[in-house]
């Protein structure tokens, strides 16, 4: 029997219960009008979004990807920034790939500024550039895709030394994106370059990042991707002798063009179907022009020489050409 002036105690109410409560009351509020499977499918796909949520920001990461060009002179057009590091903070460089394709895993709820480092393959600081992570799993949908554009002939100061373009990618490349960001290790690590006796330039145009040049022997454009390459120009970087290229990038029997001449297209979405080149000149016959490229799907073509067509395919990603001593 409780004394005189002591009243009954009440239990210490629980915040949390409190507000779990609160929440139950308001679906029950506004949802009793619907028949109970309905009511079970919200309530199934609301958990499904807090799973999902939690797993994003705590062990899943979300994943931010894009490409490192390098516009080595004010009057060059950009290329691949091969052999490139990115560092955030204090975690392992992340290395350009052959494609100049990069990928950085973000985890976290909320979106956060990230500061990356550029350094090049000797580990000289070459700029930073900044990124805000992508809200989870609306990054399954769309990918957050940055263009880092470097030109180290500016100044360290100067705030045009690296720039940072955002894209957003549409659905379907977004889930290609997505898919190729579930095996990372398979991007980031390219194969190496074949060695050959003579280089050529090649400026190539790619679908959603526009003209490109390659110095290197490598693959000139993309692989694996299913990035289009509409068009192309090659030229000699020295000539030893009295050769000239000519190239076509039509059917058999269409023109040839000179050297330094763009054979394709630009900005009309379609893509190099087949091409070839051939040498001119007194001295070519002492040389052999040697060709192939990268098919969507199929993979890299058996090696082309001497004006023969490469196989027709409805999309060409990459081109390499090099000449050969006879």
């Amino acid at each position: 029997m409780a004394k005189q002036g002591e009243g009954t105690r009440r239990p210490q109410e629980n915040p949390t219960e409190h507000q779990s409560q609160w929440l139950l009351d308001f679906l029950d509020r506004n949802l009793r009008h619907f028949s109970k499977s309905v009511r079970d499918a919200i309530g199934i796909t609301i958990a499904l979004l807090l799973v999902t949520v939690v797993l994003h920001g705590t062990i899943a990461p979300t994943y931010v990807e894009g490409r490192l060009l390098v516009q080595s002179a004010e009057n060059d057009p950009p290329s691949f920034g091969r052999s490139y590091r990115l560092i955030r903070g204090n975690e392992n460089p992340v290395f350009v790939n052959d494609n100049a394709y990069w990928i950085l895993p973000v985890r976290g709820f909320i979106p956060l500024s990230n500061e990356v480092l550029i350094t090049d393959d000797s580990g000289s600081r070459v700029g930073t550039f900044t990124f805000h992570a992508p809200w989870p799993i609306l990054s399954a949908l769309k990918p957050s895709w940055y263009n880092v554009e470097v030109r180290p002939y500016l100044a360290s100061g100067d705030a045009s030394r690296v720039t940072v373009h955002w894209a957003r990618a549409d659905f379907v490349t977004a889930i290609e994106h997505f898919a190729m960001s579930l095996n990372p290790t398979a991007v980031v690590y390219a194969q190496p370059a074949a060695p050959r006796w003579q280089l050529l330039r090649i400026t190539a145009h790619l679908e959603g990042i526009g003209d490109i040049v390659c110095r290197d022997g490598n693959w000139c454009g993309t692989r694996g991707e299913g990035r289009r390459l509409e068009g192309f120009a090659l030229g000699l970087t020295d000539h030893p002798g009295d050769i000239r290229l000519e190239y076509t990038c039509g059917t058999p029997g269409s023109s040839w063009m000179p050297e330094g001449q763009f054979c394709g297209t630009r900005g009309q979405s379609r893509a190099l179907e087949t091409f070839a080149v051939r040498l001119t000149g007194s001295d070519a016959g002492k040389y052999t022009v040697a060709y192939q490229a990268h098919v969507q799907e199929r993979g890299d073509t058996p090696v082309i020489r001497n004006g023969e067509f490469t196989i027709r395919s409805p999309r060409i990603e990459a081109i390499r050409v090099w000449l050969e001593r006879r």
